[in-house]
């Protein structure tokens, strides 16, 4: 296990484990719950989170994000999805070194260091985690405190 990459994995975990969390707490009765015009459904905002990470560690760790199918439409797939693609992202982002995340990487005309492109993957699982807490507050499901978990 690399120092940096665990270091990467711990941050990531410590936000994705209590997006699982919450994601669990909703019945599946809500996955087309949308709490304004044009926002996305629960389900669908779920997937999103989890296909968006999926395909932003793809571009740090490969160059290039990996060709996903679309997230399922019910809470239940939702939840197994973000479950499989954070067990991925921990076998993925564990053994990462200071130089792999120093290497710059180019997608869509940016090139940045690995490392950033990860951060922003972070930076959008937090944006949408707190859409859901959103969500969680407006349909009175209690979301689960913050804890870091390493």
């Amino acid at each position: 296990m690399a120092e940096a990459g665990q270091a990467v994995l711990t941050r990531f975990l410590a936000h994705r484990r209590q997006t699982e969390d919450l994601a669990r707490r909703f019945p599946s009765e809500c996955a087309e719950f949308t709490p304004w015009a044009g926002a996305l459904g629960l389900a669908a905002l779920i997937g999103h989170m989890a296909v968006a990470h999926r395909r932003l560690m793809g571009v740090a760790c490969d160059g290039q994000p990996p060709e996903l199918a679309a997230a399922p439409a019910d809470l239940a797939g939702v939840c197994a999805a973000l479950a499989r693609y954070t067990q991925d992202a921990g076998a993925r982002l564990r053994d990462l070194d200071d130089a792999q995340l120093l290497r710059p990487v180019t997608f869509r005309d940016r090139t940045v260091p690995a490392g950033t492109w990860l951060e922003l993957a972070l930076e959008h699982e937090v944006h949408h985690k707190g859409q859901l807490f959103v969500y969680a507050r407006l349909l009175g499901i209690e979301p689960p405190p913050w804890r870091s978990r390493d």
